[in-house]
């Protein structure tokens, strides 16, 4: 509405106008009077709520206020998963009650078990690759290793390509273990978290908890993966949201993201939405209390114009480490899904650790949100120690569960 305080005085008409062209006789006195009070008054209403337009609105705002109010906001361009272990039905309700405060939509993603009869199997294929690529038993390498490795070339075509990947998928399967699941198998000692590319650490008993590569470690990444297949296939306009069943967000996530994701490059692969201490896979396994997991989040420039320290900010990410609220464009999830399926680097270490390296090395392109609009709440044990977790959390701005 871009109406010029000119043309409203001009809205006001002229004595010869209200009194009409038969002059003041023509007319009887009190209709005069009252046409007049009438017009002088539509005139001043009109007035009046053009000037309050104005303000706090520009004159042209009410067409975008009313146009923008129309539009979806950026969560709800995206599918939401909350990746969950079917038994955890007391997080489950907590997640419901978030989703009923925020009037969200997600679906419920069943995760792994450690037990699975899969995951045993999907470490006996990594003790199989470890060994070929060193010519002997990885159990009896005394030092740190570094194994032979190599990247596929074509993982940046594949990623943008409408090609299935079911065969990328199969690649960790084409051969089967060199030996059956055995008692000698299930007596040898645990396999240890691998580093950078393909770098391996013995085992040593007095190795921390974090670096060994156990059941739920492994059953984390299979589940995180079974999600990023799904968000692989989802339309290129839209997104997916990995959450941890125990996390909190904040009040006003949904404006928080549509204040900065405008301003994420179009070939953008992931945004961490929150941050957390624990030095394992983060999700529903870990939560390991042994030191911080995520760097300086800060330390590349805002992306975002600052405006107040209570906004979150959008930077590039350095080194996060955590996995418990994350978004993957669908583009994304098709690379991450070549890289984390590539048979020397699958299931090699804590999912988080393997997202970190892709991300230091440039393969993946990341962002994260400063502060974070998701934390976890870590008011629960550790459903791979049975430990109580961290007494470091993070809070939030005014979140949902906080008090």
């Amino acid at each position: 509405m871009s109406l010029s305080r000119g043309f409203m005085y001009s809205a006001i008409p002229s004595s010869e106008a209200m009194l009409g062209a038969h002059g003041p006789y023509g007319r009887s006195s009190t209709t005069l009077k009252t046409f007049s009070l009438i017009t002088i008054s539509v005139s001043l209403l009109f007035f009046w709520f053009w000037l309050f337009l104005e303000t706090p609105y520009e004159a042209a705002s009410l067409g975008k206020a009313i146009h923008l109010s129309q539009q979806k906001d950026v969560l709800d361009k995206s599918k939401i998963f909350v990746v969950s272990l079917p038994r955890r039905h007391d997080r489950r309700a907590q997640m419901e009650y978030l989703r009923s405060f925020l009037g969200l939509q997600w679906t419920y993603w069943d995760a792994v078990e450690a037990d699975d009869e899969r995951i045993s199997t999907i470490l006996d294929k990594v003790h199989s690759i470890r060994s070929e690529a060193a010519n002997l038993s990885i159990d009896t390498i005394s030092e740190r290793i570094r194994l032979p490795f190599r990247w596929p070339s074509n993982v940046d075509t594949l990623a943008r390509s409408n090609i299935s990947l079911a065969a990328a998928e199969a690649l960790f399967w084409i051969s089967p273990p060199s030996s059956p699941p055995s008692e000698q198998n299930a007596s040898r000692p645990p396999l240890t978290c691998a580093i950078a590319d393909f770098t391996i650490l013995p085992y040593d008993a007095d190795l921390p908890e974090h670096k060994i590569l156990n059941a739920p470690r492994v059953a984390c990444w299979e589940s995180h993966l079974s999600v990023i297949k799904e968000i692989a296939g989802l339309e290129k306009d839209t997104f997916g949201v990995i959450l941890e069943d125990d996390v909190d967000l904040e009040k006003d996530i949904r404006s928080r993201l549509d204040r900065v994701w405008s301003y994420l490059p179009d070939d953008w692969d992931m945004v961490y939405l929150g941050r957390s201490r624990s030095s394992s896979s983060g999700l529903l396994y870990s939560h390991i209390t042994t030191g911080h997991c995520w760097g300086n989040e800060t330390y590349y420039p805002a992306l975002t114009p600052f405006t107040s320290p209570n906004e979150s900010q959008l930077h590039p990410s350095k080194k996060p480490k955590c996995t418990h609220a994350y978004a993957v464009s669908p583009i994304g999830a098709r690379r991450l899904l070549l890289y984390l399926t590539h048979p020397p680097f699958a299931y090699s270490r804590a999912i988080d650790q393997a997202y970190a390296w892709l991300i230091k090395t440039e393969r993946i392109k990341s962002f994260s949100l400063v502060p974070s609009v998701a934390v976890q709440t870590k008011n629960d044990l550790s459903d791979i120690s049975q430990e109580k977790l961290s007494v470091w959390k993070e809070t939030l701005i005014d979140g949902v569960f906080e008090i």
